[in-house]
């Protein structure tokens, strides 16, 4: 087999590959001695087919099976052997010839473009300044939190009469032209949470009503959309859009969630027993809470302020037209030239960050060995059970982290956003960041923008 490399234009080079009898012949010969093994023809017994009749109904696939291989293999160890820096993958160039002769195989020529990243240096200096703003965490933010805690563990009760905020058990029953109950009409029960009933109008109507009152209602005011609609009529969305009939809403109960009291029973439910004292204490540890919760968007604030500037300012170059060419060819959805030309920019940018992110981690052996993913992937774990407010043993933890890695997809999904992290923390040790707290609103602009 041979290889021969050669420049193509900038960061584009060739490869040209030779492959000769003797790099596919053995391997191709035990692949259709096994496939004789195993074909069935009518006529012969099972292993006993002519090696001609395989070769001449199933040898070509076999033949191509074995090359695409042997050129992949190859591929790999050239890229690997002279390190080079890969952007995407090998692109075949099509000259309107299939490599070689398949009725007669013998020489096979190939030829791939390889996109190459550009060569350049990371060097972080404590002289260079980047914003890091935090979200202030105000009193308002800690006492929502508080309300939260104590409703989560609050206890429902049976009011007399409803509150916006109170839960109304009911049945509705569908109504002709007339206002009166249609023969063989939709008849369902319901719930409406009257805290999120988005008809201001209707949601006045229910408040004050008691269990036992009747109210006639157009069910698409108490649905969020179609699908909404369709689920709380139980029938097709199309066919919940299709019916303009009104509805009776007979009220059968009315619920309300009593919050619960601030005391010490409730401070041990929510952060476990002796962790938190006193208001004063709960006070502390939701700021706390917080401020770690918006970590991880400030985070990927700073990293987003970082990676605009020190690309701008390392101003690199990509083989743009390659990219183009290789995500045409690669992508799974159809994808025209003007869509491509639309995203293209924004694509770049990406993958600039993602070529001085990977120089960063190789540069300076940052790692993620596998202790670190099962305890990080334990801390996710952990701030979900919290976030529904269950309790969770480290018996639970583990099997949960267990389920989680042995899905490689989302196993790879987490590996990444450690090393993000890493990459982060190491930024940020090794520049000078201006460190600003700013209001919560103004937080959420400065990352829509």
């Amino acid at each position: 087999m041979k290889i021969q490399q050669e420049a193509a234009g900038d960061l584009v080079v060739k490869l040209n590959i030779t492959l000769e009898q003797s790099d596919y012949k053995a391997d191709y010969d035990k692949k259709l001695n096994a496939a004789k093994k195993n074909v069935q023809v009518p006529g012969y017994r099972p292993g006993k087919v002519p090696t001609a009749l395989v070769k001449k109904k199933y040898g070509k696939a076999i033949l191509a099976e074995e090359i695409n291989r042997v050129i992949g293999e190859a591929l790999n160890s050239h890229i690997q052997e002279n390190k080079l820096r890969v952007l995407g993958n090998p692109l075949p160039l099509v000259d309107g010839t299939d490599g070689g002769d398949w009725d007669n195989p013998n020489e096979f020529n190939y030829t791939f473009e390889v996109g190459l990243a550009p060569e350049f240096e990371v060097k972080l200096s404590k002289r260079e300044k980047y914003p890091f703003r935090t979200i202030k965490v105000d009193d308002e933010m800690v006492q929502t939190q508080i309300a939260e805690i104590t409703r989560r563990y609050g206890k429902m009760s049976e009011p007399s009469e409803a509150d916006e905020k109170d839960m109304l058990i009911a049945d509705l029953v569908e109504l002709n032209e007339a206002g009166e109950v249609l023969e063989g009409g939709i008849f369902t029960d319901t719930s409406v949470s009257l805290e999120y009933l988005e008809n201001v109008k209707l949601k006045k109507q229910l408040v004050g009503k008691k269990a036992g009152d009747t109210v006639v209602v157009n069910p698409k005011d108490l649905a969020k959309d179609d699908n909404d609609l369709g689920r709380i009529l139980k029938i097709s969305v199309n066919d919940a859009i299709a019916n303009t009939n009104k509805f009776n809403l007979n009220i059968k109960e009315i619920k309300r969630l009593e919050p619960a009291e601030l005391n010490q029973e409730l401070f041990d439910k929510s952060f476990g027993e002796g962790v938190v004292n006193s208001e004063e204490e709960l006070k502390a540890k939701i700021t706390e809470q917080l401020k770690n919760g918006f970590l991880a968007d400030a985070n990927r604030l700073f990293k987003k302020a970082f990676a605009d500037k020190y690309a701008s300012k390392l101003d690199l170059k990509l083989p743009s037209d390659f990219l183009k060419r290789w995500i045409l060819s690669t992508n799974e959805k159809p994808l025209s030239q003007a869509q491509l030309d639309e995203e293209f920019t924004a694509y770049e940018e990406q993958l600039k960050w993602q070529i001085i992110e990977n120089k960063i981690i190789e540069d300076n052996n940052l790692q993620v060995d596998e202790k670190e993913l099962i305890e990080y992937t334990k801390g996710l774990m952990a701030k979900q059970f919290a976030q529904y407010g269950l309790p969770a043993d480290d018996a639970q933890l583990d099997g949960a982290v267990k389920n989680v890695l042995s899905d490689q997809k989302e196993a790879r999904r987490i590996n990444e956003m450690l090393y993000d992290e890493k990459v982060i923390e190491f930024i940020k040790e090794n520049v000078k960041t201006e460190e600003e707290e700013v209001a919560y609103d103004e937080f959420v602009e400065l990352f829509k923008n």
